[in-house]
């Protein structure tokens, strides 16, 4: 977590939240993560619509192998990146943040089946490359800033 924190701070601000009120991210898109201390382990999402929904849909309508494994009792942490979807190039931008984050945590702790965003490439198989995925620093740090600036305007920063 450490790292991602690292990755995803920009002008000494993280734009990585821990989450203490779920509920005060309803209104934002953005990214989560779930982190399962127990099985020390990260599991990397995306919403373009509503943290708080999308992070309750995985124990209230589990649809994908990590929901039907775990349940919301092993989650110890929440982290989420609020932002503005229109900001950061609609789906794509988002997309390509997530895939960012899953390509950035370690395999042996990552717990997603699939590298992320539009792509079908599973994180196990051999035609995943992490480094495939990770976004170059010019494109990071322009999606950083208008993040940064977001989540300034927000008051989340």
């Amino acid at each position: 977590m450490i790292e991602l924190q690292r990755r995803y701070t920009f002008k000494k601000t993280t734009l990585l939240k821990k989450v203490t009120n779920l509920d005060d991210y309803k209104n934002h898109a953005g990214i989560y993560i779930l982190c399962l201390s127990a099985v020390r382990g990260y599991y990397v999402g995306q919403t373009a619509i509503s943290l708080t929904k999308r992070i309750q849909q995985h124990w209230r309508k589990p649809e994908t192998d990590f929901d039907r494994k775990y349940r919301e009792a092993d989650v110890t942490e929440i982290y989420v990146m609020p932002l503005d979807i229109s900001t950061v190039y609609e789906q794509f931008g988002l997309d390509a943040l997530e895939g960012d984050y899953i390509a950035s945590i370690p395999d042996k702790f990552l717990l997603n089946c699939m590298a992320g965003g539009n792509t079908i490439i599973g994180v196990k198989s051999k035609e995943y490359n992490p480094a495939d995925f990770r976004l170059p620093t010019e494109p990071l740090n322009d999606l950083k800033d208008r993040i940064l600036c977001f989540q300034k305007e927000h008051d989340l920063a």
